[in-house]
């Protein structure tokens, strides 16, 4: 019974291997060693010995993108490891030397893992490469920077300064033709700052539009910009007037035109200006209602926004009359030592402006002309005094319009005696 079993179940693994057997030959019959054929589509091509070219300044304008396809035949399992990534086809192009057309032939290369002559090819298209050769230009195209974002309440956009003006871009006139700049887009969302960063740029044709650059060799791939943010505020324009000639703030009204200007600049200038002074005017001076224009002049690091370069103001005055009167009070101070000054001629016409009430009760006798002599040398003569004092007591809300100026005569004390014949002056002349 034992021998039995063992008969069975030796019986059992021959009927195993049998089948195993069977099976193996089967595949490697119907598998592995069938033949297959099998196209292999767009397979790119490579080319060698471009570096050679552009040495030369040459380029492959057109043929470069071309792809082919493979028919293959070989064992199954050879064939079916292929694939477009794995098989390399080769053109050499460091022969060329000139611009033109070329059809060229390629190299077909298997991966490692496939044996010569375990595969064939059976079909190729195309059969050869046409490629065209043209000249590489070198041109320079300017920058420039799209600003599409937003400032906060308060601060404006006062510049976007590229580092560079312009780029070197080269390529076939085919390729450059239709690029007119290098467009940088910032985009930045309430900026209340300056700031300078690297950024992309795109290639633009003269309307603004992206174009293909494909082929084209950049000089550089960012460009560094920046983007000062500056803040703004509108400020008024104001005269400041200096009491004089009986005529105080009262009596004024004064209108700018512009009233007002924007300006910008850093936050801390801007903070503390809170008014632009176009001049300052004494009233003694202003006579009648006039009007005078002023240059708008601003501190440094702080730029005019609205453009104007200069303010018109008109000045009307009111709640004021005015009289002349005839001066014959003269003081002269500072006279040099020893000499003696008097006025030349002897009175002067004054014209006194004020209240009405006070106008009318000025007398002669209320003003006084005073002459500071402190600049004058020792030495006898006529001399011309600019822009004297005016006094007029008693009324202080009246003053003088204008200046005046006064001559004096120059004297010398022993001279004036002598002309008058004092006693004293004369003793001992023989």
């Amino acid at each position: 019974m034992k021998k039995l079993k063992m008969k069975r179940s030796k019986l059992i693994c021959m009927l195993i291997s049998l089948v195993a057997s069977i099976f193996l030959w089967v595949y490697v019959v119907t598998v592995v060693s069938q033949e297959k054929s099998e196209t292999i589509y767009n397979i790119p091509i490579t080319f060698t010995g471009v570096e050679t070219l552009r040495e030369q300044n040459l380029t492959i304008a057109e043929g470069a993108d071309t792809t082919v396809n493979l028919q293959v035949t070989g064992r199954r399992t050879v064939v079916q490891s292929l694939n477009r990534d794995n098989i390399t086809l080769t053109v050499d192009v460091s022969k060329i030397n000139m611009e033109g057309e070329y059809n060229r032939n390629y190299t077909i290369t298997y991966p490692d893992s496939v044996q010569v002559g375990s595969i064939s090819t059976d079909r190729k298209t195309p059969e050869s490469v046409n490629i065209k050769i043209e000249r590489l230009i070198t041109r320079e195209i300017p920058v420039k920077v799209a600003f599409l974002g937003s400032t906060a309440d308060g601060y404006m956009l006062a510049s976007t300064e590229p580092a560079f003006d312009a780029i070197s871009i080269t390529g076939t006139e085919k390729t450059l033709e239709d690029i007119s700049a290098a467009l940088i887009i910032v985009e930045d969302q309430d900026m209340t700052s300056s700031t300078t960063r690297n950024m992309e740029f795109t290639l633009v044709n003269s309307a603004g539009d992206p174009v293909d650059a494909t082929g084209v060799e950049l000089e550089m791939e960012t460009i560094s910009v920046t983007v000062n943010v500056v803040k703004h505020k509108e400020v008024p324009l104001v005269v400041e007037f200096t009491a004089g000639g009986g005529a105080t703030d009262e009596n004024v009204t004064w209108k700018a035109n512009p009233p007002s200007i924007t300006i910008s600049g850093d936050e801390k200038l801007l903070d503390g200006l809170n008014q632009i002074v176009l001049g300052r005017e004494n009233l003694s001076t202003i006579l009648v209602d006039t009007t005078k224009t002023y240059p708008i002049v601003l501190p440094d690091g702080v730029k005019n926004e609205s453009g104007e370069v200069e303010a018109t103001v008109t000045v009307a005055l009111s709640g004021l009359s005015s009289t002349n009167i005839r001066v014959t009070n003269f003081e002269f101070i500072n006279v040099p030592a020893g000499f003696v000054a008097d006025a030349v001629p002897e009175s002067l016409l004054i014209t006194v402006r004020g209240p009405s009430e006070d106008i009318k009760s000025i007398t002669s006798s209320d003003i006084r002309v005073v002459a500071d002599l402190g600049n004058i040398s020792g030495v006898a003569g006529s001399y011309t005094i600019n822009d004297v004092d005016i006094y007029i007591d008693n009324h202080p809300n009246s003053g003088a319009l204008g200046s005046y100026s006064v001559m004096t005569t120059l004297i010398s004390q022993e001279d004036l005696d002598a002309r008058t014949g004092d006693p004293e002056a004369t003793e001992g002349a023989p």
